[in-house]
C-alpha cells in the first residue's frame, strides 16, 4: 500500500499511473489510496465516475477548469470528464458540448500528431483518445430517444440529435478504417514490394482519406450524398483488400 506522499513530480507520475493501475483492474479503495498520494485530481475524477457517483466528480472538476496555459491533452481530459460527468447527472445538453470541445480537442491533436497516426485514437489514458466519441454519441442517442432538443452550436452536424449521433458514428468509424489499413500497409512494406504497386496502393489510401473528408461533409447535405460517397468508400475498400491479397 501507498504511504507517504511522493514530491518529486517524476515520483507524482509513478504514483497516478499506479493510481490507474488498479482503477483497471476495479480495485477502487486502492486506487484511491494511489491518486491522494499522487495528488492526481484527474485520477479521483475517473475514480468518482467508475463508482457512478457523477456529481462527485463534478465538484472535483469545479476547482481544475483549463486555461489557454494548460497542456491540449490535459484539456482533453477535462472536457472528457466534465461531459461524462454531466450526463451521468442527466444533463445532457450540456454533455454533448463539453464532449464535442473534447472531440475537437483530439482532432488538433491528430492534426498535429508527427508520422502516421496508426493507433493514434487508442492511445491516451483513462480509455484512450476514442473516448470523447463513444461518449458524444451515447449522450447524442439517448437525446434522440426522450427527445431532447440538440443545443444549437450542433445543430451543423443535423437537424436533430439522431442525426447529430449519426454523423459523429460514422465519422469516428471512418478514422478507425483509415487507422486499420495504414498498419496492414506498414506491415506489408516490411516484404519487398514492386514500388509500382506501393505507389499504387500509397494513391488508393490518400484517396480513401479525401473520400473520409467528403464524406463528414456528405454526412451534413442528405442520404443521397452519403450513398455516393460511401459507394466511392466501398469501391476503394476492395481494390486495397487485392493489393493485400496480392502481397500475402
Amino acid at each position: 500500500m501507498p504511504g507517504r506522499r511522493p514530491e518529486h513530480p517524476h515520483a507524482v507520475v509513478a504514483v497516478s499511473n499506479l493510481g490507474a493501475l488498479y482503477l483497471d483492474r476495479k480495485d477502487y479503495p486502492t486506487a484511491e489510496a494511489y491518486f491522494r498520494r499522487g495528488r492526481s485530481t484527474g485520477g479521483l475524477v475517473e475514480l468518482d465516475l467508475a463508482r457512478g457517483q457523477p456529481g462527485k466528480a463534478l465538484k472535483l472538476l469545479q476547482a481544475k477548469t483549463p486555461t489557454w496555459r494548460d497542456l491540449p491533452t490535459k484539456q482533453v481530459q477535462y472536457y472528457t470528464q466534465r461531459g461524462l460527468a454531466l450526463a451521468g447527472e442527466g444533463r445532457l445538453g450540456e454533455a454533448a458540448l463539453d464532449l464535442r470541445q473534447a472531440v475537437e480537442g483530439v482532432e488538433d491533436l491528430r492534426r498535429r500528431a508527427p508520422g502516421e497516426r496508426t493507433g493514434f485514437f487508442q492511445a491516451g489514458i483513462y480509455g484512450g483518445y476514442v473516448r470523447p466519441y463513444r461518449g458524444l454519441v451515447s449522450v447524442l442517442g439517448e437525446m434522440a430517444l426522450k427527445p431532447e432538443a440538440l443545443p444549437p452550436a450542433l445543430r451543423e452536424y443535423g437537424p436533430g440529435a439522431g442525426a447529430a449521433a449519426f454523423y459523429f458514428a460514422e465519422s469516428t468509424k471512418g478514422r478507425a478504417l483509415l487507422e486499420a489499413m495504414a498498419q496492414g500497409a506498414r506491415q506489408q512494406s516490411r516484404t519487398e514490394i514492386p514500388v509500382e504497386l506501393r505507389q499504387q496502393e500509397e494513391s488508393l489510401l490518400n484517396r480513401l482519406a479525401a473520400l473520409q473528408a467528403q464524406q463528414e461533409k456528405a454526412l451534413k447535405g442528405g442520404e443521397a450524398a452519403i450513398k455516393e460517397v460511401e459507394d466511392k468508400k466501398a469501391h476503394l475498400t476492395a481494390t486495397t483488400h487485392q493489393w493485400g491479397d496480392f502481397y500475402t
